[in-house]
Formats: C-alpha cells, structure tokens, sequence
C-alpha cells in the first residue's frame, strides 16, 4: 500500500517517529506478508521492546509463519503481562492463549506434559 511504502521509505531514511515502524509490520500482516510482519515485530522488539498488545500480534503473526519456538515465546510474554495486569484479557482468550502454548510446545517436539500456567 501507498502507506506501507511511505513508512518503509521514512525508515529508511531514518525519519520515523516512535511507534510508527510498528505500523509497518501491521501493514505487512494485513497485506498477508507475516513473515515480513514478524521480522518487523522482532525488530522494534530489540530496539524499543513492544508493547503488551502488540506482543500478542506478533505471537499470531509467528504462528502464522510457522515460528513456533518464536510464538511460544511471545504467547508466554502475553500471558506473562495478563497475569501482572498489564494487559486485559477475557477468560477465554487466556484459556485459548494457554491452549496454543500447549499445542506449539508439542508440535515442536517438547516434552511439555502440563499447559503454560504463566
């Protein structure tokens, strides 16, 4: 999009605000490029650390490429910030963010017998 381009051009001419380069992998996700989205996420993650919200879309962003050593991290930091306050999540989408902690400790061949309790 014209959006992404502007973005992508002010960063690499070392113009763009705080916040804005996370809109670049929102960009990217929404033109069904995650894996140029979780790059993204991974970068303003080192660089300015993410936020609550934005952690939990780079997890599914993970997912989506596959990165399942990758999104059990994220999912961990997510559920993490659930249980300090930091970020509010209904019941069932802790259940579910559990359940996938789960599920990709097992595809990806750990021996996790018990669910991420976080």
């Amino acid at each position: 999009s014209e959006a992404l381009q502007r973005l992508q051009q002010a960063r690499d001419a070392g113009q763009l605000q705080p916040g804005d380069e996370v809109q670049i992998a929102y960009f990217l996700s929404q033109a069904g490029d995650d894996q140029g989205a979780l790059d993204t996420f991974k970068r303003v993650d080192r660089q300015s650390g993410l936020k609550p919200r934005e952690v939990q879309d780079a997890a599914y962003s993970a997912m989506r490429t596959s990165n399942d050593a990758q999104a059990i991290a994220y999912f961990k930091r997510v559920l993490d910030y659930q249980q300090t306050g930091d970020l509010q999540m209904p019941a069932q989408q802790v259940f579910d963010t559990r359940r996938a902690v789960s599920d990709l400790s097992r595809e990806w061949g750990l021996t996790n017998t018990t669910t991420y309790r976080g």
